[in-house]
């Protein structure tokens, strides 16, 4: 009897002993596959990181030049009325013949990693919208001019005639012709970066 109880003992110690070592083992290597796991997706988030930044640089270099220019030809008017101790007398009169250039490019100095999103083969870019600069070729041609003297009335009267430029060329189309200009060359470079496809959202 005692014997039977000495082995019943025995077996069950080892019975015991084997679960507590199959515990340990899973425990173990449920561990080790976590830090696997772990270790993966550190190094996926690593390689999206470098990625970023990778198409970052790039554009920046890209997309610093300007995109679209437009030569633009006008004439200018404007009558402003006379006074004197704010008493009307008169008009006086300016018209210009103009010629100027517009240049749209997209700003990328403010650029982050977080404007750029990788997935898969996939990236998607926001990118600001294009903004616009304008400046004459050429001093313009005065052909009538009535009493504008004042060097402050000279520049505002320029200010005025780039202004008018620059919504000539927005009708024109010189915005989206920048776009699309911009789109073109961000998906030349995404394709030569190994990626399939781009998505590009322009913010103002």
């Amino acid at each position: 009897m005692g014997k039977i109880k000495s082995c019943i003992l025995v077996i069950f110690g080892l019975l015991v002993t084997i679960v507590v070592l199959g515990f340990v083992w899973n425990e173990f290597f449920a561990n080790r596959n976590e830090e696997n796991t772990s270790v993966n997706q550190e190094e996926e988030n690593t390689s999206v990181n470098q990625e970023n930044v990778v198409i970052l640089k790039k554009l920046q270099e890209v997309l610093q030049l300007d995109l679209v220019k437009y030569e633009i030809e006008k004439v200018f008017g404007k009558r402003v009325e006379n006074r004197f101790l704010n008493i009307p007398f008169g008009d006086k009169e300016l018209i210009l013949m103009c010629k100027a250039d517009v240049t749209a490019y997209v700003d990328v100095s403010n650029l982050t990693s977080a404007d750029v999103v990788v997935e898969d083969r996939t990236v998607k870019l926001t990118l600001p919208s294009p903004r616009i600069e304008s400046r004459f070729l050429e001093q313009p041609t005065v052909l009538k001019k009535d009493d504008y003297e004042s060097l402050e009335e000279w520049q505002q009267l320029e200010n005025e005639v780039l202004q008018e430029i620059e919504e000539d060329a927005k009708r024109a189309g010189i915005i989206e012709e920048a776009k699309a200009q911009a789109s073109y060359i961000v998906k030349n470079l995404v394709t030569l970066l190994g990626f399939e496809d781009v998505e590009i959202t322009f913010v103002d």
